[in-house]
């Protein structure tokens, strides 16, 4: 009998644990994407402005390899496929996330300041800082435990 390597099951558990953060956190930022991200009250009614309208196509581009990242760590067999250190993903995300909150933020100030109207960041907007925290911390997991 050989003393070869013998073949591994599958990721590790940390691993799997930063590829599964990675894959939800992904997923998480496109439905962010379908909900308002910025809310506009008026005497006329309230509006919502979310989608890619509200975020552009960048972040929802990270968030898809974020989830082809995060497929690729759970089932490395079947989907064989070379990307980018995953923590990149979850660094331009956070980027690309600060630079909307920026706008969002000047806008809610120039809307607030009209008489009888009122602003707000609305829930697509937060409900994606939690799937970019998720892909940020699932790529930190999964580019160290690569190393190990």
């Amino acid at each position: 009998m050989g003393t070869g390597p013998v073949p591994s099951a599958g990721p590790s558990g940390s691993a799997r644990t930063g590829a599964l953060l990675m894959l939800i956190g992904g997923i998480v930022v496109i439905l962010g994407a379908l909900l308002p991200w910025f809310s506009v009250s008026a005497p006329g009614g309230t509006r919502g402005i979310g989608g890619i309208s509200g975020i552009g196509f960048g972040l929802v581009i990270l968030a898809g390899f974020a989830i082809a990242k995060g497929a690729q760590g759970l089932m490395p067999s079947l989907i064989r496929m070379r990307l980018s250190a995953p923590i990149l993903t979850g660094a331009l995300m956070v980027v690309a996330l600060a630079i909307r909150w920026s706008d969002l933020h000047r806008t809610v100030d120039v809307v607030d300041a009209l008489p009888g109207v009122s602003a707000s960041i609305g829930i697509g907007f937060w409900l994606d800082v939690v799937g970019v925290v998720a892909v940020l911390l699932g790529g930190a997991i999964l580019q160290f435990a690569d190393r190990s």
